[in-house]
């Protein structure tokens, strides 16, 4: 079996299954267009099947869809607004991808960055940010006390104050920090 991390959303099974699980709430979508600064190209990295690139694709220019599993990707285009003319689906880890797409005004990582090598995509997403632009970390599909959940607090412990500038505060809940970091 495939060790990389998020491997298992590259078997035939896990894709197959993944679109039965609950789509995001219309309010998601409305928070994400509020706080973006511009509507020219959204970037939505570890993008499984599209949830939020499919969605968001009418309210922007370009998107940049980004995942390591080319059946996720297979089956982003094939759902409905998969195939719409200004989403481009790269098959690639978030770290890695090639950004000719933008400046991105605005990152969505929805139930995805826990996969990810933080020390590696945070430089390669602000190298490639537009002026004043935002990133959210949407969670979702939450378990009761999981237990990685301490490991979750202490990477928003890291990363927001070194993103936003201000602590991180992990008992309040459907927050937006003012440099452009959203966790709900």
């Amino acid at each position: 079996m495939d060790q990389r991390r998020g491997s298992p959303f590259s078997e035939t099974d896990v894709v197959a299954n993944y679109r039965y699980r609950p789509p995001y709430p219309a309010a998601v979508f409305r928070k994400l267009l509020a706080i973006a600064p511009r509507s020219e190209h959204l970037l939505d990295i570890g993008c499984g099947p599209g949830k939020i690139s499919c969605a968001l694709a009418g309210a922007f220019t370009s998107v940049t869809a980004v995942d390591p599993s080319e059946h996720m990707i297979a089956l982003g285009r094939s759902l409905p607004g998969g195939n719409a003319g200004n989403i481009r689906w790269i098959e690639s880890f978030a770290e890695d991808f090639p950004a000719n797409g933008g400046p991105f005004d605005l990152t969505v990582a929805a139930a995805s960055i826990h996969w990810m090598d933080h020390s590696r995509l945070f430089p390669h997403l602000l190298a490639n940010a537009a002026p004043g632009h935002v990133m959210a970390v949407i969670s979702g599909d939450d378990p009761f006390e999981p237990p990685w959940q301490s490991d979750w607090h202490s990477f928003l412990g890291k990363w927001v104050p070194e993103v936003t500038g201000q602590p991180f505060d992990h008992d309040k809940r459907d927050r937006v920090h003012g440099s452009g970091v959203a966790d709900g």
